[in-house]
């Protein structure tokens, strides 16, 4: 205990005792016992005393040396990063005493050569001892040192997660890439499922990566979040065909409705919001077994003023469940609910880590053997343009032939009244007609095709035949002398906005022109790796853009300084001359002044601060790799109006 803290810390006693208890001999006995260096000041006097800890560590044999030496207790101390602003001692001592909760800390050299850290404290007395003040100065060098100790190990630790990024993210963003382009090479379908599971591979890697590296920045209060304007609706699809295909590989039955009136644009961190949700169906997918169900409802719940939104987001599984005892505990680094499996259990910890951070929280029901509940509201500013436009004064019947395949219908039927038609829903023992209906939607057993009877009756209606089958599937001759169309599952919207366009001839949106169509946009990608440049070159050819590339900071400022370019895409951590200092070399050369174009950051450099560190350098934009069609073409709608591919 201190002097300050037993001078006075509040004592239930306090009141049996006398004003004077406390005799001069008996404080000077307690201060003389004390490790910290004590001082006291009085007004009227100055600085009138020391216990001996002070004497012997700086050397003073009485307070008339120290007074002779001093006259003010600035001048004591030897730190020039410490400065006192006050006029008197009194006044200095007053100050410190208001800093009690955060003592302000001196180094001060010692006669003996050795440099030592003290804390400063202060009380005065206001009755009892005549205004007396007490300064103490407590050694906490080997704290300060501990303490200094563990910033370096955790300035280490970043940067070891830092170069762990940006070392595994450059080559994934080659491998993915290229594999990106290999699918559009018009590929055998052998040699599509290899490329497909190599890309589902590498994709699974990526996002391993992420959240153990987000995790540890979590961990550590560094991690925040990026809020900027993007489209949900295509992030939510790309992620949901991943997972489709790895629940059917599972045998796993996986229905994801995604709200068509979800706005074009809303404003969030894109990458947590798409982490979020993965984690949560990876969860569901992962503890769910062969033959069980998850659910994902995606919708908007509620649209407020101002063009807020509130999302609901919900992920059901039919899966092991969690026992009630470990229920409290799931979200702890790995913990995984109690059942036998060995994997990272790391998703829920993050998950719930990224949505207080989004100023939500998640919601958990679970029951051991019957299946688990996830789900979460998010409050969104977004765009009062819906993703896709309703459709009105059309109707469509969907005819269940399978009663194994109920939610495969009621998916559907879902589906179709969101985008605004009205829908029945009839079971195969009913009396099956179409009915006013424009479209017949067909859920019926691959195996058996007995139903085609029973829709015989009515083959010369006017309404649509329509059957749901799997990705993979192809119709026999027989089925599709009476199917006019095929609806292939994930039933996602854009598949089905893109299915009634074309069953019930809805006029199609004009494509805005591309800026490109009457004169070549000129591209610059800066980018050191030799890999990853030629995959930028070859994306961005795909949108019929003219490419230069340079290797190098220098290479490119040459480039700029002779020849304009409409975009700019620009490596950062490179040799000869990295991407900053190219950036702002451009930026003051005449010709860039003239033609101006945006340069955006194309990076393996995505720990928490980087992308504020290199905006802020003068980058317009920034992309993170690994790089795909989506990413490049929302920067090139954003800069150059909407791009075609060639």
């Amino acid at each position: 205990m201190g002097l300050i803290s037993w001078l006075f810390g509040k004592r239930t006693d306090a009141g049996d005792l006398p004003d004077d208890y406390i005799s001069k001999s008996l404080l000077f006995s307690y201060l003389d016992a004390q490790s910290a260096t004590v001082m006291f000041f009085s007004p009227a006097k100055g600085w009138v005393g020391a216990n001996l800890a002070f004497y012997n560590t700086f050397g003073f044999k009485n307070m008339e040396e120290f007074r002779a030496q001093y006259d003010r207790i600035a001048d004591f101390f030897n730190d020039p990063n410490y400065e006192i602003f006050a006029e008197t001692d009194e006044q200095w001592l007053r100050q410190l005493e208001r800093e009690a909760e955060k003592p302000p800390q001196v180094h001060m050299k010692l006669p003996n050569g050795q440099t030592k850290v003290f804390a400063l404290r202060s009380r005065v007395f206001k009755s009892g001892l005549n205004g007396l003040s007490f300064l103490e100065m407590t050694d906490v060098t080997e704290q300060e040192r501990a303490r200094q100790e563990r910033e370096r190990a955790e300035t280490a630790k970043q940067q070891f997660l830092h170069n762990i990024s940006h070392e595994f993210r450059t080559p994934m963003n080659g491998i993915m890439g290229f594999v990106e382009l290999l699918k559009s090479s018009h590929p055998t379908s052998t040699q599509r499922d290899y490329i497909e599971m190599i890309e589902r591979s590498s994709q699974y890697m990526m996002n391993n990566i992420e959240s153990l590296l987000d995790l540890a920045q979590m961990q550590t209060g560094r991690l925040s979040l990026e809020v900027t304007e993007f489209k949900p609706m295509g992030e939510l699809e790309a992620l949901f065909k991943h997972y489709e295909y790895e629940a059917r590989q599972r045998g796993i039955g996986l229905y994801v409705f995604i709200d068509p009136a979800m706005p074009t644009y809303i404003e969030a961190d894109p990458r947590k919001f798409r982490q979020v949700i993965s984690l949560l169906v990876d969860n569901a997918v992962k503890f769910t077994e062969a033959g069980g169900r998850v659910h994902v409802d995606i919708r908007v719940l509620k649209k407020h003023a101002n063009d807020l939104y509130t999302l609901h987001v919900s992920v059901k599984d039919t899966g092991v469940g969690i026992q009630p005892e470990r229920l409290a505990s799931i979200t702890k680094p790995f913990e995984t609910g109690g059942h036998s499996d060995n994997r990272l259990g790391v998703g829920l910890t993050l998950t719930e880590g990224l949505l207080q951070m989004m100023g939500t929280w998640l919601d958990v029901t679970s029951e051991a053997g019957r299946g688990s509940h996830f789900s979460f509201n998010l409050e969104v500013t977004g765009t009062t343009v819906t993703s896709f436009d309703p459709i009105r004064d059309h109707s469509a019947k969907v005819l269940l032939f399978d009663d194994d395949r109920l939610f495969d219908g009621n998916l559907l039927s879902r589906y179709l009244q969101s985008f605004g038609l009205s829908v029945t829903k009839v079971h195969y023992t009913e009396h099956v007609d179409c009915g006013e209906a424009d479209i017949l939607y067909i859920v019926a057993p691959k195996e058996n095709s007995g139903w085609l009877m029973q829709l015989g009756a009515f083959e010369s209606h006017p309404c649509r035949f329509v059957m749901l089958i799997d990705e993979d599937e192809e119709l026999p001759e027989r089925v599709r002398q009476v199917v006019d169309y095929t609806l292939k599952k994930p039933l996602l919207p854009s598949r089905i906005s893109k299915h009634l366009t074309q069953v019930l001839q809805l006029p199609v949106k004009a494509v805005e022109k591309p800026q490109g169509a009457e004169r070549k946009v000129k591209a610059l990608v800066v980018e050191d790796n030799i890999i990853n440049q030629r995959l930028t070159k070859l994306l961005l050819e795909e949108y019929n853009l003219s490419v230069t590339t340079a290797s190098n900071g220098s290479d490119a400022v040459e480039l700029c300084r002779k020849f304009p370019f409409d975009v700019i895409f620009m490596d950062i951590d490179m040799p000869v001359k990295d991407g900053i200092a190219a950036t702002q070399e451009i930026r003051k050369l005449p010709l860039f002044r003239e033609h101006p174009a945006p340069i955006v950051a194309l990076t393996a450099l995505v720990m928490e601060g980087d992308r504020e560190r290199i905006l802020a350098e003068g980058l317009d934009d920034y992309l993170a790799k690994p790089l795909g069609r989506e990413k490049l073409e929302g920067i090139l709608e954003r800069y150059l109006s909407k791009p075609a591919l060639s």
